[in-house]
């Protein structure tokens, strides 16, 4: 590949190229070809160009004719120069020549010269290109800039780079100085002279030595494992500790004190280095994929990161690898890309270390991983709880959290079983448990969450991890919290089983029930206690009833406590034991509600060192159990249907009832009092083609909304239709609302698509999953029933997933 090729090989200028640079022949202008490249780290040479040139200062008493010339032997050359030195330069092509001519276009040698210059023809897609580094000595001036770009701080730094680039190849970061004080002397320099260039009288001149002139940055404490200095790079830090407070770095040398060169820091930019795992174990016989991520803003130059796998950082040892292109995320703006390996052949009891390298203007950054062949697998799991200081204890109706980690070797996929009672809970709703990370397939992180949790949760819970060689299981028992807790439900003697209270508020700590009574229906109330198995028996638990006006059931219900009950009817109950953890009190008598006006608070209490309210509940004469319904068509619509949909709010929790219509180009509103529509932007009089009826009963306390469009012929997305329910107290019963998309399709005739054979007996192992599909087609949308038996199946149990997958 060519890009790796550019990072391990620089050209050599010894070689004939057909590419040239060439510069004016001059006194003041001096070439070198540096010899101290094999004396520098690998990594650098990347950086660094052996070709310099030095311009001084003193080359424009005689008027350049040219600054730089780049020549080719066809049209296709083309010359590359410093961004900073385009404003200064001017570049004319002369094709009889083959030539690029660069030219000073104000004649001054100004260090926005200094840099890279690369010259460079592709004929028949072979490649042939030449660089040279241009030095300016001004005798003025030590860094290229006194302000330069904004660095930033990266996970896996390596080399970090500080980019002062000196403006004349003298600079280094320590200078010898002769033991001759006859060799050297400074030079003597009123404070006028000093002021208008302290460098040129600050450097000594010695006779048959080189100039020098030392330099270094700020903070010095950085703690670095190695710092490096070249003019044309700056300086170069191995894995330094910079401290996130700090803002800036600054770049002086002593020869010249006035002359600060500042670079600005960032310690929290996106730009990293991320291996998934810093170490593995493996098995002789494993062949093992690394992978490795940079990460990278929108903040670095024009040269975006490079990514390569090494063996060895310093001398480059490189590994052929498969990099990805990068992907840009359009809502973070930060680019990220991603290199891998596969690697066989480890020996047993030999340990390996491999790097990813990031490649960038900004410097070397690197993450290592180290590889440690083991002779037998192996499997750990360990199970913590982050959010409880007491091992597994947690409160009632809360919910408890887990962090499992495992580690196996060799590497491999797992599969987690949890059971209960020799039960497998993977169908359990209340379960869940989620992959937080995967590190090659060794390292594994999950979060199992066990959602309200309840006293029958204080059993065994094994959880087993197997891998492809090994297995383990370990064991967790919740410790609940927390006094005993009720739910009301009730029966009614026209249906012979308990039917549930709904539970639509339970995220509201009162835990209000309410449910609706049918005319002359008789019923019992029932109060489930959940409690802990070792609870003091028998129960002292008791019903109270108060009966109350509808207007104001709710308000007067929410203060209410076991104590503050004036007067209550205190139902006589009979106790029933379901289970070790929960107990049922039914009343004895049975009810019947016969004003509208008037309806019921029941209170639930139990009485252990004092009084426990577990419950509290309303009703009152209604059409439906619920307090909120809504009719809607039962089957999808098709053209030609007419859409009817009915609101009901009962008063004993609402006041007032809302219709919102869309039709699909502008939104309407009305009210249950309202004469007319009206726009929902504006509150300007609408009118629609909806029918609006609102039927009113003289036994049954409740606000009911019937609107009924004309029949529906455009097919497609229609707008839509919504109910919105204001509550008496939405600080505890929260207002409630229903939409209705209005969808239209083309009829289809309802046809089964699997003509499926009567099966009368399948055999399945305990906690394994049977899955049955039922294909149809048709329109209107059928409404899809599962039996089991007579009796329908329902999404409430919790063992069971009713997926609509049609199409």
């Amino acid at each position: 590949m060519l890009r790796i090729l550019l990072i391990i090989i620089y050209l050599s200028y010894y070689q004939t190229e057909s590419v040239q640079i060439e510069y004016p022949a001059n006194q003041h202008i001096v070439e070198r070809i540096r010899t101290d490249i094999n004396s520098i780290d690998p990594i650098f040479r990347y950086y660094i160009i052996p070709r310099e040139i030095q311009f001084h200062a003193d080359a424009l008493k005689d008027r350049l004719p040219f600054f730089l010339k780049c020549k080719g032997s066809k049209n296709s050359i083309n010359f590359t120069v410093p961004t900073t030195a385009i404003d200064h330069l001017s570049l004319n092509m002369n094709y009889d020549s083959y030539t690029i001519t660069a030219t000073l276009r104000r004649n001054q040698l100004r260090p926005e010269l200094v840099g890279r210059y690369t010259c460079l023809e592709i004929i028949n897609d072979k490649r042939s290109e030449t660089s040279a580094h241009v030095f300016i000595q001004d005798g003025t001036s030590v860094f290229t800039k006194t302000l330069y770009p904004k660095v930033f701080q990266h996970t896996g730094i390596h080399f970090f780079n500080l980019p002062c680039q000196a403006t004349s190849w003298y600079p280094r970061m320590s200078c010898p100085m002769s033991t001759d004080s006859r060799r050297c002397k400074l030079r003597e320099c009123n404070p006028k002279e000093r002021q208008v260039n302290e460098l040129k009288c600050n450097t000594p001149i010695c006779d048959g030595q080189d100039i020098c002139i030392p330099v270094y940055y700020t903070p010095s404490d950085l703690q670095s494992s190695k710092v490096f200095f070249d003019p044309q790079i700056g300086f170069a830090l191995e894995n330094p500790t910079i401290p996130k407070t700090l803002t800036e770095f600054i770049c002086k040398s002593d020869y010249a004190p006035n002359q600060i060169s500042k670079i600005p820091f960032d310690s929290f930019d996106p730009d990293y280095v991320q291996i998934h795992q810093s170490s593995l174990n493996i098995v002789p016989d494993e062949i093992l994929r690394l992978s490795c991520e940079i990460q990278y803003g929108t903040k670095v130059g024009r040269k975006i990161p490079n990514i390569f796998w090494f063996e060895d950082i310093h001398n480059l040892n490189l590994i052929a690898n498969e990099t990805e292109k990068p992907s840009f995320n359009v809502f973070t703006q930060i680019y990220s890309q991603n290199s891998s390996i596969t690697l066989r052949g480890f020996k047993l009891n030999q340990t390996y270390r491999f790097y990813c390298v990031r490649v960038s203007e900004q410097g070397v950054y690197s993450r290592s991983v180290d590889i440690t062949c083991v002779d037998k697998p192996s499997l750990d799991l360990e199970i913590t709880s982050p959010v409880s200081d007491t091992p597994d204890e947690v409160s009632y109706g809360s919910h408890s959290s887990y962090e499992i980690s495992i580690f196996t070797v060799p590497r491999s996929k797992i599969l987690i079983e949890i059971t209960r009672n020799g039960l497998s809970l993977a169908n359990d709703k209340r379960f869940e448990l989620k992959l937080a990370s995967d590190n090659e397939n060794q390292y594994y992180e999950y979060t199992l969450t066990i959602y309200n949790i309840t006293f029958e949760d204080e059993t065994d819970i094994k959880i087993t991890a197997k891998s492809s060689a090994s297995e383990k299981t370990k064991i967790i028992k919740p410790n609940v919290t927390g006094n005993p807790v009720g739910q009301f439900s009730f029966i009614s003697n026209d249906i012979p089983r308990i039917i549930p209270w709904r539970d639509e508020y339970e995220k509201n700590k009162l835990n209000i029930y309410s449910y609706g009574i049918y005319e002359r229906e008789s019923y019992r109330i029932v109060c489930t206690v959940r409690h802990r198995a070792d609870i003091a028996r028998p129960l002292n638990v008791f019903i109270h009833d108060i009966q109350c006006s509808i207007e104001n059931c709710l308000s007067d219900i929410i203060d209410r406590t076991c104590k503050s009950s004036s007067n209550p009817r205190l139902l006589l109950t009979k106790a029933n034991r379901i289970n070790n953890f929960q107990t049922e009190f039914v009343s004895i008598e049975s009810q019947i509600i016969d004003n509208p006006s008037i309806g019921h608070q029941y209170i639930c209490c139990y009485e252990q060192n004092g009084l426990i309210m577990l419950a509290k509940s309303l009703t009152a004469l209604a059409r439906n159990r619920n307090m909120f319904t809504v009719r809607k068509p039962e089957f999808s619509l098709v053209t030609g249907d007419t859409l009817t949909y009915r609101c009901e709010s009962h008063d004993l929790i609402y006041d007032d009832l809302r219709i919102i219509y869309d039709d699909g180009l502008f939104t309407y509103k009305r009210n249950r009092f309202d004469a007319e529509w009206r726009s929902l932007e504006t509150n300007q009089p609408k009118q629609t083609d909806i029918k609006w009826l609102t039927p009113t009963s003289e036994h049954i306390r409740d606000t009911i909304i019937e609107v009924e469009t004309s029949p529906l012929r455009k097919i497609g997305k229609n707008g839509f239709l919504q109910c919105m329910a204001s509550s008496k107290r939405p600080d505890v019963v929260p207002n409630i609302n229903d939409t209705y998309i209005i969808h239209v399709d083309d009829p289809v005739p309802l046809r089964f698509k699997n003509n499926l054979q009567t099966v009368e007996k399948i055999e399945r192992k305990a906690g394994t999953n049977v899955e049955f599909d039922c294909l149809y087609d048709g329109r209107p949308q059928p409404k899809i029933k599962w039996l089991k038996g007579k009796l329908p199946l329902s999404n409430d149990d919790s063992t069971l997933q009713i997926r609509d997958n049609n199409g």
